[in-house]
């Protein structure tokens, strides 16, 4: 899948996060607004990689009747990574059954006859990653054999109400007093895989009495040198300046003339 239809849902995000862009550069200060675009026929499919890491993968999905039915042709992605199984595998395997589906309000409930999983807290992500993407649909209930799950076979997580964008995805923190006794912060890192780059979100898990200022400087902090990951080329050099504050849900990012292509216009690409 090429890095143009990646972007799509990366786009997105960053569009939520940068409302309104404020830049200085010198004694000048140059604004842009930035709107957020969606791309209601491109949904993202999550597989796993060689190190461990779930990387999202654009489709075209569209023409579907029912939501039942778009749920299960993304959960039937899920379990096949097609033209890239040469470097990435499905998180679901195929001996997990999808039986029904049922939306109760804004919570979509998977229904499985059967359910088998190694990666519990990958598992988890996708799931969640994929299916919150879904009009109407802000989390998810598990169920086997019409009981409701609290925990996978293997116990380690425990999730008594509904998964939501809240848990994240590719989080590093294992343990459950970690992913709910914090708040979570998804940047966006690059990987090359088969000599093409690949945006990967990543959850930070961050204090929730942390500032506006640290959690813009971790959207584009650098990446830890002993990971497989970098820094996405576009962020090369753009440093969070203070002064940036958030009103009436706009969001005013003052930062370092690292973001213009001249002296008048913004890269347009890093927004």
């Amino acid at each position: 899948m090429k890095q143009r239809v990646l972007q799509l849902g990366i786009y997105a995000c960053i569009c939520l996060v940068l409302g309104y862009g404020y830049i200085k550069a010198n004694t000048n200060s140059i604004s842009k607004e930035v709107s957020v675009i969606d791309y209601n026929d491109y949904k993202q499919i999550v597989y796993l990689d060689k190190d461990g890491l779930l990387i999202p993968v654009g489709y075209e999905i569209s023409g579907f009747p029912t939501l039942q039915s778009e749920v299960k042709e993304l959960f039937n992605l899920m379990q096949d990574a097609g033209s890239l199984k040469d470097e990435l595998s499905p998180i679901v395997s195929k001996d997990t059954k999808l039986e029904s589906v049922i939306l109760e309000e804004d919570i979509l409930q998977l229904h499985f006859k059967e359910l088998h999983t190694n990666e519990e807290l990958r598992f988890l992500e996708a799931l969640t990653f994929t299916f919150c993407q879904l009009d109407g649909v802000n989390g998810i209930e598990l169920f086997l054999n019409n009981e409701k799950l609290n925990q996978l076979p293997q116990g380690d997580i425990l999730f008594n109400e509904p998964l939501t964008k809240a848990l994240g995805i590719n989080n590093f923190e294992l343990g459950s007093e970690r992913l709910y006794d914090t708040d979570s912060l998804v940047v966006y890192y690059a990987k090359t895989i088969n000599k093409e780059e690949f945006y990967v979100p990543m959850t930070k898990r961050i204090s929730s009495q942390s500032n506006l200022d640290d959690q813009l400087n971790s959207i584009v902090s650098e990446v830890s040198v002993s990971s497989t990951l970098s820094q996405a080329s576009l962020l090369e050099g753009i440093q969070i300046l203070e002064g940036s504050y958030l009103n009436e849900g706009h969001l005013y990012v003052n930062m370092n003339d690292a973001i213009l292509l001249d002296e008048t216009s913004i890269n347009q690409d890093i927004y």
